[in-house]
């Protein structure tokens, strides 16, 4: 055994290499210890021999060890070989496995392909299935449907039968495949059956309730409601399904409730026009012989064929302000006996026609033009020719609309425009006819807002039956002026504002104040007509007064009147006229100044102008004499006479008191002047030496002050 061993551990032979002894003694030569060696000058062939015997001691040390260990070498050299044949069965047994999991994976492989096909088998069962349950349920017609349909009367179960119907139509009309599906073509015969049954029960039942309207005591609105609107789906029906018919029922709707509206309003304007006041406005003077003559403060007759009403114009006016309908229930004001204005009565008819229209026209659309068709031939619309022509449907609609509200109201709006312009004939009250104007425009505003475009033409039309109205009754009124004898016109010595006057004033704020925001520039010319021949006959009817300060006293009295009256209903197209006979007043008052002050101080005046306009050397001393002596004499009796004669003269306090002011503001003026004449001429330094001092001596102006303020305080 240990020979074996050492054979294996120890070698044969050796070989020496020479070509490589160079390189190991270079190598050796780097070794510290042969350095070492080297420098200690050791004998290398003991060094050698000595390294050699310890080489050989470990080598024999290493072999006995080895030798020592031999068995476990054994040990471990068979354990390696059953490794290894352990390993090798392993291998043959995992490769076995290898191919086994491989035939699994083809196995896996075939179960998923028949488990997706499967699924999809499933999944195109099931919406195969999905599909003909929903065509089943969409085209199933239960036994219960058809009897419902056949045999019940129409009412609200019905309609919810008949909806029922048309979602099953609608259902199968919108089958792509329907030629091609055996139940379709078979329940095809048995719907339109259901359909045609259905659409004549609908028939008879709307042709039914239009027969409602033909009775007068029919609430429209309650029928329209509960009858029509309430039974929307069932007209929506006939619209999908049979349009003939519904075409037909709303034909007879319209011109059966045509009839009725024909009939109520023909009915309702012949009573309403039995109420009417026939009134005449401020500026009548067809019946003015009755009060000639009288005065402001007298107590004339009335002027006026309204005798019947108290109501003052802002009274009338609410009817202008007020939005409310104010419609006169004609039964009622019979029973109470009362009347009304013609505005009144104008906007009672046209607000109850504007109400009935707006709600003929709302219903119409709502019933007959239901918002679904509309919505869904929009989108039919946005399919094929897009939003271009989603404008070009709603136009059109509201067009038909417009024109089926025209058939219906056409011969009650003729029937109207005939009685309005009956009673337009018979007033002679231009402030009434101008409300109808005002009344109509507001009425035509609301129509458009409205959209109800045919009303809208019916107000036109009305506007050029009061235009003209309007205008005659200005032209009679500018006539009447004309043809008024200023002398019989005449109220006597008594320069009092004119009745004619307070009527052109009255008359002339309504005008204005019913032309307020509208700025109607052939309404304001005939203003300027009218006054221009107020103005005319006003200084007619001045020359009939002998003395000039009465004609005087009279314009200003009548302008003055105009201002106040004027100016109690103050707005802002009033100031032109307000300031037009302001002027005119004014003007006047200046003329009144020198005209009181002539009566009383004539020749005060006189000499003053002479002073002023001729040569001084032709005044004589008895010129300033003879005017000082009068004046010291009557001064305070003049002061007295003038506020007598002002108060008297005016009979408004105010205008008494800016005559009075003015009066003794230019009285002090001429003294003023006259007392520095009076001193230049008797104490010129030129003259002193030859010209004698007078006894008389004019009263200071200090004494006239303190006198002229017992008269009016707040003179200065």
């Amino acid at each position: 055994m240990n020979e074996k061993y050492n054979e294996l551990l120890i070698p044969k032979s050796y070989e020496v290499f020479f070509d490589e002894v160079n390189d190991t003694l270079t190598e050796f030569n780097d070794d510290s210890l042969i350095k070492e060696a080297f420098e200690n000058s050791v004998d290398l062939r003991e060094y050698a021999k000595q390294i050699e015997n310890e080489l050989n001691d470990i080598e024999e040390t290493h072999i006995l060890e080895y030798v020592k260990q031999s068995q476990s070498l054994i040990i471990i050299n068979d354990e390696i070989k059953n490794c290894d044949s352990i390993l090798n069965n392993m291998e043959t047994t995992l490769t076995k496995f290898k191919m086994e999991l491989g035939l699994i994976n083809n196995e896996i492989k075939k179960l998923q392909n028949q488990s997706f096909s499967i699924n999809t088998k499933l999944h195109n069962r099931e919406k195969v299935q999905k599909e003909l349950e929903k065509l089943i349920s969409g085209i199933f017609v239960s036994p219960d449907l058809i009897n419902h349909i056949c045999d019940d009367k129409v009412d609200e179960q019905y309609l919810k039968n008949v909806i029922e119907l048309n979602k099953i139509m609608k259902f199968v009309k919108e089958q792509p495949n329907k030629k091609l599906i055996n139940s379709l073509k078979d329940i095809g015969p048995e719907l339109e059956r259901l359909r045609l049954i259905a659409a004549m029960k609908i028939r008879s039942f709307f042709l039914d309730k239009i027969k409602l309207f033909k009775s007068p005591n029919s609430n429209v609105p309650i029928i329209q409601k509960n009858s029509f609107l309430k039974f929307k789906e069932l007209y929506i029906f006939l619209l999908d399904r049979y349009k003939e018919v519904a075409i037909e029922i709303r034909l007879k709707y319209i011109y059966t409730i045509r009839s009725y509206y024909q009939y109520m309003f023909e009915k309702y304007t012949r009573h309403i026009i039995k109420l009417q006041i026939p009134s005449t406005d401020k500026m009548d003077l067809s019946d003015y012989e009755e009060s000639l003559k009288k005065t402001l403060f007298g107590t004339p007759k009335a002027i006026t064929k309204d005798k019947n009403s108290s109501k003052s114009f802002n009274e009338r006016m609410q009817i202008i302000t007020k939005r409310e309908p104010e419609i006169i229930v004609t039964h009622v004001a019979e029973t109470q006996n009362k009347k009304y204005y013609l505005e009144s009565i104008f906007k009672s008819i046209n607000r109850l026609l504007m109400d009935n229209a707006a709600s003929e026209y709302i219903f119409i659309k709502d019933f007959f033009f239901p918002d679904n068709k509309l919505k869904e031939a929009t989108e039919k619309q946005k399919e094929t020719a897009k939003a271009a022509r989603q404008k070009k449907i709603m136009e059109d609609t509201i067009a038909l609309i417009n024109e089926i509200i025209n058939t219906i109201f056409e011969p009650t709006t003729k029937n109207i425009t005939k009685s309005i312009k009956q009673c337009i004939d018979i007033s002679s009250d231009s402030t009434a006819i101008l409300m109808c104007i005002r009344l109509n425009t507001l009425h035509e505003m609301i129509s458009q807002k409205r959209g109800i475009s045919e009303i809208c033409r019916y107000f036109q039309s009305l506007n050029m039956i009061l235009w003209p109205r309007f205008q005659l009754i200005i032209n009679n009124h500018i006539e009447n002026l004309k043809k008024i004898d200023p002398e019989r016109a005449d109220s006597g010595n008594n320069p009092l504002p004119h009745t004619i006057t307070r009527k052109y004033a009255e008359y002339t704020t309504a005008i204005l104040t019913l032309n307020n925001g509208f700025n109607d520039t052939l309404l304001l010319n005939n203003l300027k007509r009218l006054r221009s021949e107020l103005e005319i006959l006003l200084f007619k009817i001045s020359a009939v007064y002998k003395q000039r300060k009465q004609q005087i006293i009279f314009l200003l009295n009548n302008y003055n009147l105009i201002v106040l009256i004027l100016k109690e209903n103050l707005k802002p197209n009033f100031q032109e006229e307000i300031d037009y006979f302001s002027e005119l007043f004014n003007n006047k008052m200046m003329e009144y100044v020198e005209e009181e002050l002539n009566v009383y101080i004539g020749s005060m005046m006189q000499l003053l102008n002479k002073i002023n306009y001729t040569q001084k050397n032709n005044i004589t001393d008895d010129s300033y004499i003879n005017v000082a002596r009068a004046f010291n004499q009557n001064w305070k009796a003049y002061l007295q006479n003038i506020n007598d004669d002002i108060y008297k003269s005016f009979p408004n306090y105010q205008t008494c008191s800016l005559a009075l002011h003015l009066v003794l503001q230019q009285y002090v003026f001429y003294y003023t002047k006259f007392y520095e004449a009076w001193d230049n001429y008797f104490n010129s330094p030129t003259d002193s030496n030859t010209r004698k001092q007078p006894k008389i001596q004019p009263i200071g102006t200090h004494s006239i002050m303190v006198e002229i303020k017992k008269y009016k305080s707040s003179f200065v």
